[in-house]
């Protein structure tokens, strides 16, 4: 009995120590569990952080094309210009050390000259070998004995052409010699001129072959851009129909010419992006803004702000204008026959509408859905027309906007019965319900009414600052 009781004990024993193991080993996953998540957190952050450090390096690696053209350009020239000077500097200016011969020479004539017998051939001597130049020698005696010249007209020379060397020694006494040094002089001039002319030269011709560059890559792009915003501010949207717009884009190949960079390479400098952006901004602001909007980008660019806001506080202007009103019918029925290639449709039509309307001088003003705005403008005093031929292409007169305008209108509804151009890009589920929707009655699948209307009207902007949108009131 003793020894069933005590392996009963030992068996809970046993039992309560695996649960308690167990427990032990559930409750440290739970501790390291959180640790585990944030070391993969900060693992994570850390990935995150080397990624936008590599990222910012290779922004940082990836300049702009003018800028590594100029730096490439400016050290090429800056190295070539230093190294130049540099060693014309060395070779001109290269000294052994300071001459000698005139002191040297006038000591030992100081000795020489004491004796009677040999103080004239020991000048001659010394003036026929290193000292040519000497014009007057004092002995210590006082006797002065002056060497005459034939190279130089003394009574001419200036007081900086001669030098005085005096040797005062306490055994031959005070001797002293007068030098003619104008040769030396002229020969440090030259050379000094020399210098400075080829120090010059070399600068004059690192500034040229700077500036050339600068000028292709830098300041003629920035006058061209400014005289392209200059002709936007003008005209906005007949800016491209101008001559000096025409006189613009010929110069471009002249520039091109005049440079020793390709066409190729110019094109993807960063300033050629910029004038071809705004030339693309202007074609947005003629598609955006039409004919009403062209006094508002106007004033907007010639006022001189530096808020940079609209004022729409300013009144519209009476225009005299010829409207053309165009309405698709049934568009609810296509809209819901088409669903998201009612778009497709209707920029077909659009197209039509706003191409035909051109071709004759309109302008194409408003779309809203549906219905479409054409304006002809006319003149503001009909009494100011002038005889124009009547089959001149851009006759401007009443009688004539009003037969382009006219003119217009048939050519649409004639174009309208090519149901193949409206239907050919649309999905063959859409074009069944289409056809179905619409092409039960008589005439084409696209049906439009169109109006005309001669008179005047308000021309302005209506909206915010957050959208504007040119219109006509009437």
């Amino acid at each position: 009995r003793a020894y069933s009781l005590s392996k009963t004990k030992l068996l809970k024993d046993m039992s309560a120590t695996k649960i308690q193991n167990k427990w032990r080993s559930t409750r440290a996953a739970r501790r390291n569990k959180p640790r585990n998540l944030r070391n993969i957190s900060a693992m994570s952050r850390d990935s995150s952080e080397r990624t936008l450090v590599h990222q910012s390096v290779r922004e940082r690696a990836q300049s702009s094309r003018v800028g590594s053209a100029m730096r490439e350009l400016t050290a090429r020239h800056v190295a070539i210009l230093v190294i130049a000077a540099l060693v014309i500097s060395l070779l001109v200016s290269f000294d052994l050390g300071p001459d000698t011969t005139m002191q040297r020479t006038m000591i030992s004539l100081s000795f020489q000259t004491q004796n009677p017998t040999y103080s004239s051939t020991a000048l001659d001597v010394a003036r026929n070998t290193s000292v040519p130049f000497l014009y007057q020698y004092f002995f210590a005696n006082g006797t002065v004995v002056t060497f005459p010249t034939s190279t130089y007209d003394v009574s001419t020379l200036k007081e900086r052409d001669f030098v005085t060397y005096t040797v005062n020694s306490t055994q031959t006494g005070l001797t002293s010699g007068i030098f003619i040094v104008k040769e030396n002089n002229e020969w440090k001039a030259a050379t000094w001129m020399t210098l400075n002319a080829f120090i010059i030269i070399i600068w004059l011709w690192g500034v040229v072959g700077l500036v050339g560059p600068v000028m292709t890559l830098v300041v003629v792009p920035i006058e061209r851009a400014i005289r392209l915003i200059s002709m936007l501010t003008k005209d906005p949207l007949g800016y491209q129909k101008s001559e000096d717009y025409k006189r613009f884009v010929e110069e471009e190949d002249d520039v091109t010419r005049g440079s020793h960079w390709e066409k190729e390479v110019l094109q993807g400098m960063e300033t050629t992006f910029l004038q071809t952006t705004m030339l693309r901004i202007g074609s947005l602001m003629s598609v955006g803004f039409g004919t009403a909007g062209v006094e508002i980008i106007r004033q907007y660019l010639l006022k001189d702000s530096s808020t940079g806001r609209l004022a729409l506080n300013q009144s519209g202007i009476t225009v005299n204008c010829i409207f053309l009103f165009c309405d698709i019918r049934q568009f609810t029925d296509a809209t819901e026959a088409l669903q998201e290639e009612v778009f497709v449709f209707t920029n077909k039509i659009a197209f039509v509408v706003h191409s035909i309307s051109h071709a004759y001088g309109g302008s194409a003003n408003k779309n809203i859905g549906d219905a479409f705005l054409v304006t002809w403008k006319l003149p503001d005093d009909p009494s100011d027309e002038i005889e124009e031929d009547p089959y001149a292409p851009n006759a401007e007169s009443s009688s004539q906007q009003a037969d382009k305008a006219l003119y217009s209108v048939i050519k649409i509804r004639l174009a309208l019965y090519n149901d193949s151009y409206f239907l050919k890009e649309l999905g063959a589920a859409a074009k069944g319900r289409l056809l179905e929707k619409l092409g039960d009655g008589k005439g084409p699948v696209v049906r439009m009414g169109c109006g005309l209307h001669a008179g005047k009207a308000v021309q302005g902007a209506i909206g915010s600052q957050r959208k504007i949108h040119p219109t006509y009131i009437s």
